[in-house]
């Protein structure tokens, strides 16, 4: 192995930390249980308590709007049809 490919290991997972990727949080919002997810980076889906994935993987499937926050991002919104119980668990 040469010295970049070696060097390339051992700094890719703090490089990959700062990428964006889609996380998701399950909030409930007028006694609903919706999704929220964005791209955003590690540090800021930390800040959140959001997990890595999308809302599709957890059964919310209907598109409800986005909304863009300044200095971060542009949040999407779905609205979930029977995980209360995965929210109510956590």
């Amino acid at each position: 192995m040469s010295f970049f490919s070696k060097l390339f290991f051992i700094i890719f997972p703090f490089i990959k930390r700062n990428l964006p990727q889609t996380y998701y949080k399950l909030i409930i919002k007028d006694n609903q249980s919706t999704c929220i997810e964005a791209n955003v980076s590690y540090e800021m889906a930390k800040r959140f308590d959001a997990k890595p994935g999308n809302c599709q993987s957890v059964g919310c499937n209907k598109f409800r709007g986005k909304q863009y926050i300044p200095f971060c991002c542009t949040v999407k919104g779905y609205v979930c049809s029977d995980v209360l119980s995965k929210i109510e668990s956590n």
